[in-house]
């Protein structure tokens, strides 16, 4: 039997005293985990723990994630109404539990479900007109070029690491030969190539992986040239699950089914259908993601749209 809302409000917010944490709101959900998580089906560990974010092991051995009121939405991402989690007292291997009302994290605080919106993150479709995209490449290219310079596929030949250097070298090679593969319809090379990027580079999400997910969005919008390609990067990713580490390959594989963050769904929108003064700020959001996931997520974003217009170009003439 379903139990009160007022009562179930009282057995948390009473559980929360004993261990002396508060009850927590989540302020939306990805609709599509919020699903799962009203079957009350979904138990775990905590996997990770960070500031704004905590990363949960659930046991089909999947991901989900509670974020901070500050970051946005994402595929089986939890947005909880406080500035942070560092005061929370959760551990790593802390036991994780659902019910259809509220998501509990030990004995540490408990979510409440109830009242939270549901984000159904989808990409939009190519548009049948180019002339803002095409102009929208230039302007975002630049601003890459200008303010995205950091470690990883972007490049940084300021830094003093010799091994950064080299890093950065073979990323930057390996990009330019995926986006050279593609343009040319070679997509067996171009597998490789982007098989060859996972797990390369610095970062929580490694700077290869980054580029590949911003890489993967764009190749899952719909009626674009290279709708598809790669499998929209499951073909990549199939293999990638020890070639990189948990966190980084469940956004990989998320995006390889066209599930990406807010932020970055928001881009590739205002790419195709806003004028330049409108992509300012999405491209600020994205560049924001992480210290250095942002420049990388950028270029792949930015590549996937200059091989849809140099094959969409193709196309046109054959």
């Amino acid at each position: 039997m379903k139990m009160p809302l007022a009562t179930l409000s009282n057995e948390l917010a009473s559980t929360a005293r004993s261990v002396d944490v508060g009850l927590l709101h989540a302020r939306s959900v990805d609709a599509r985990f919020l699903r799962r998580l009203k079957t009350g089906a979904v138990c775990g560990n905590v996997h990770s723990v960070f500031e704004r974010a905590i990363n949960i092991q659930d046991t089909v051995g999947g991901l989900f994630t509670l974020v901070c009121r500050d970051l946005d939405n994402g595929p089986n991402a939890i947005v909880v109404d406080v500035a942070g989690f560092g005061g929370t007292g959760v551990t790593v291997r802390d036991p994780v539990t659902a019910s259809p009302e509220s998501l509990r994290i030990g004995s540490r605080f408990a979510v409440r479900l109830e009242g939270a919106a549901g984000w159904h993150g989808r990409l939009p479709a190519y548009p049948r007109s180019e002339r803002n995209l095409r102009a929208n490449l230039c302007f975002a290219e630049a601003f890459l070029s200008r303010l995205g310079e950091a470690r990883g596929v972007v490049g940084n030949r300021r830094d003093e690491s010799r091994f950064s250097f080299k890093v950065t070298a073979l990323l930057e090679r390996r990009a330019t030969l995926l986006r050279d593969s593609m343009s040319v319809g070679d997509l067996n090379g171009a597998c490789l190539h982007a098989k060859s990027m996972v797990g390369l580079g610095p970062g929580l999400t490694p700077s290869g992986d980054d580029f590949l997910v911003g890489l993967f969005a764009v190749l899952n919008v719909a009626e674009s040239p290279c709708f598809g390609w790669l499998g929209g990067g499951r073909e990549v990713v199939v293999d990638a699950r020890h070639s990189t580490n948990a966190i980084s390959y469940a956004v990989l594989t998320q995006a390889a089914c066209g599930r990406v963050r807010e932020s970055i769904a928001r881009l590739v929108d205002c790419m195709m259908h806003e004028t330049p003064d409108r992509v300012l700020d999405p491209l600020h959001r994205v560049l924001a993601i992480g210290s250095t996931s942002g420049a990388d997520l950028l270029a792949g974003i930015l590549s996937g749209f200059e091989i849809n217009l140099k094959v969409g170009a193709l196309q046109s003439v054959s």
